[in-house]
């Protein structure tokens, strides 16, 4: 992982940081304890027929992409993916110019991230970079590089009135904060940088979105991306693709820290040489540094004032029996977490008398459970009160840095080996493609270990990196492994065995 001036940490096939996916249009999702990204694959982006998807635990080591969805072959390409959660269902929306005439935004369903995807429907209207957004009130909708439109229930209708006409934009995003709607985009003039427009008021579908100037910029052109949080939730970072050679074809993942202060985002700054990547720290508040949203606030007592670490501010809530919508106040992790504990506590530090809700959605609402995730908390105080900070805990976790190499193959070699402990490891396989699906099976002598699969690699000579990940392997015996082709046509250039420690 290097630093770039500008402030853009680009994740590069360095000896540190070895996979660094070449996609662009990045949109990474939390769910749990894995992370999942979608985009544009490249290089080869512009022959794209195809969806892939990239999993990691850490937002640095990534695996694939393998393929969620193939389509038949047209004219023009897919690409510019998103993955979003709706109940317990994955869906991944992508642009297919002429695939289906007047519809250029096509949605994939799948039962998890992983897959596998079918087709779900067509959204009628050409465009460009779709995002779907779930407002507090449950009602999606869907953006446009150039509009924003309400989306049906079902997420296979739009309405036929799109507003909000925006030139020389593309790759937008939403985040709701302290009641504010957030549009990000990527500007393309003069030059690319990203930027931020907001909105005040109770409905995202309006044109008076406010231009609010840059929100991050450098010499490498940060482009179409979102914000995702750290693996222990106690940071924001925002992700991005960075052109390294002004190329369309050479645009890479590249990941900054920020935060949201005052309900607004902030370019962080992360010196610290020895922790250049995302944080795996214990024990943090995930509510700190996030958004939150309410139904109402008392002037100067705005949401984010609850979540803001200082006691001496708050969140005040006016409880009426002829409230239509109970007040509440929601905190948004921006990932989805396994959660052990919520509390919500006065400025004199006495726990609040409120039922607490969470959700992955802003749809589906639950009571809190340490063995499901939950992207969003909310709070609905049974009486009037203040809120002067919220403490949101996960679960407690490993998640395993990148170890030692303890062993590496070429083709043609015998793969065998001792690990020096007992316990899981992650194998990495450097592979080339020409197929859409090459899929093969590894065999520890006769026992079925690990099953894997990669997408296509682009021409000759393009390579990506596959990880099984947590393969069980015993210190008390030696390691014979063994590939068996399952389908496909592809080459295994070579084979690593990483320790978890």
């Amino acid at each position: 992982m290097a630093l770039l001036s500008g402030g853009l940490f680009a994740i590069h096939a360095q000896e540190e940081f070895p996979l660094a996916p070449r996609v662009a249009d990045a949109y990474i999702q939390k769910y749990g304890d894995w992370y999942y990204l979608t985009g544009t694959p490249c290089p080869g982006d512009w022959e794209m027929q195809w969806v892939g998807v990239w999993k990691s635990r850490d937002l640095v080591n990534w695996s694939g992409p393998v393929l969620a969805f193939e389509g038949e072959v047209r004219d023009r390409p897919m690409w510019a993916s998103e993955m979003h959660r709706k109940g317990d269902d994955y869906y991944i929306i992508t642009t297919c110019n002429t695939w289906n005439p007047g519809n250029t935004f096509m949605v994939q369903k799948a039962p998890s991230p992983d897959g596998p995807y079918s087709f779900h429907s067509f959204l009628p209207k050409k465009g460009l970079d779709p995002s779907i957004f779930i407002d507090t009130d449950g009602k999606s909708y869907l953006l446009d590089s150039e509009w924003i439109a309400p989306l049906d229930e079902d997420w296979t209708r739009i309405t036929n009135d799109f507003v909000g006409h925006r030139a020389n934009k593309e790759g937008p995003f939403m985040v709701k904060s302290d009641n504010d709607y957030l549009r990000f985009y990527a500007r393309i003039d003069p030059t690319y940088y990203m930027e931020m427009e907001s909105l005040k008021g109770d409905n995202p579908y309006s044109v008076d979105y406010v231009e609010q100037g840059e929100v991050l910029t450098g010499p490498w052109l940060p482009g179409h991306g979102c914000i995702t949080p750290s693996p222990d939730g106690s940071e924001l970072w925002y992700a991005a693709h960075a052109n390294t050679d002004g190329s369309w074809e050479t645009r890479a993942l590249a990941i900054d820290p920020m935060r949201f202060e005052s309900g607004r985002p902030v370019p962080t700054s992360r010196n610290d040489k020895a922790k250049p990547a995302p944080s795996l720290s214990r024990n943090v508040n995930l509510a700190h540094g996030k958004v939150a949203n309410s139904t109402a606030f008392l002037a100067g007592h705005e949401p984010h004032k609850a979540i803001d670490g200082n006691k001496a501010t708050w969140w005040e809530a006016v409880v009426t029996p002829a409230d239509t919508i109970a007040p509440y106040l929601e905190v948004d992790l921006m990932g989805e977490f396994f959660i052990d504990g919520i509390t919500a506590r006065t400025p004199d530090k006495k726990k609040v008398d409120a039922e607490v809700a969470v959700s992955c959605d802003r749809i589906n609402w639950t009571a809190p459970s340490s063995d499901r995730t939950a992207r969003y908390v909310r709070f609905l105080p049974k009486t009037d009160c203040r809120i002067a900070e919220v403490e949101i805990t996960r679960v407690p976790y490993h998640i395993p840095a990148r170890g030692k190499k303890i062993a590496s193959f070429s083709p043609g070699e015998q793969m065998k080996f001792t690990v020096p402990i007992t316990g899981t490891y992650d194998i990495e396989y450097v592979v080339e493609s020409r197929n859409l699906n090459s899929e093969w099976a590894l065999y520890d002598n006769s026992t079925l270990v690990a099953r894997s699969n990669v997408a296509h690699t682009g021409p000759t000579g393009n390579s990506t990196r596959i990880i099984s990940f947590d393969v069980p392997l015993s210190s008390e015996r030696e390691h014979n492994l063994k590939i068996v082709p399952v389908s496909g046509d592809y080459t295994i250039k070579e084979i690593s065995i990483y320790s978890q420690n």
